[in-house]
């Protein structure tokens, strides 16, 4: 086998093997260092009462599920502060689309005085990790009017976090 074959066998073999590890779509999971390779979700406090949430998926995960995963951070987030509602300040897609470009191959094979050359062209695979960044401000009935977008943590862990376990 020619060193080009062989260095193709190699990367092929490298890609299928982190195809393989990734296979499945991201579980909800908070993660306080960072979110890695195969996505989650993570919080941080920007005021006592605002927090930065980020979500990632991997290329398994539909934008829609990381979407759950922010609502779902910030409904636990509200009620482990001790408050009832939530109002989603700004939010901003985060999505990454990465394109992984395979390599054509030529074999060539001589048949008496003549030769016949089969060329297979190579590939382009796009992987779309949806992400979603958000700002969410948390609220209390018993400080006073609610705006009339705020959300309901309670409510929204309830229908939300069933979703998430069910695909897990």
């Amino acid at each position: 086998m020619s060193s080009t074959i062989m260095r193709c066998a190699a990367a092929g073999a490298a890609l299928l093997a982190a195809l393989a590890t990734g296979a499945c779509q991201t579980s909800y999971k908070s993660n306080s260092t960072g979110i890695g390779l195969t996505g989650g979700v993570r919080a941080e406090a920007v005021t006592p009462d605002l927090y930065r949430i980020e979500a990632r998926g991997n290329g398994f995960t539909s934008k829609g599920r990381v979407q759950d995963f922010v609502m779902m951070k910030a409904a636990e987030i509200t009620l482990a502060n001790g408050r009832t509602h939530f109002l989603i300040t700004d939010s901003r897609d985060t999505t990454e689309r990465n394109q992984y470009r395979g390599p054509s191959r030529s074999e060539t094979v001589w048949r008496g005085d003549s030769r016949v050359t089969t060329t297979t062209p190579g590939f382009v695979n796009t992987v779309v990790r949806p992400g979603e960044d958000a700002y969410v401000r948390l609220l209390s009935k018993s400080a006073g009017p609610l705006p009339p977008e705020a959300l309901d943590a309670a409510e929204v862990k309830r229908v939300v976090g069933p979703r998430l376990l069910q695909d897990d």
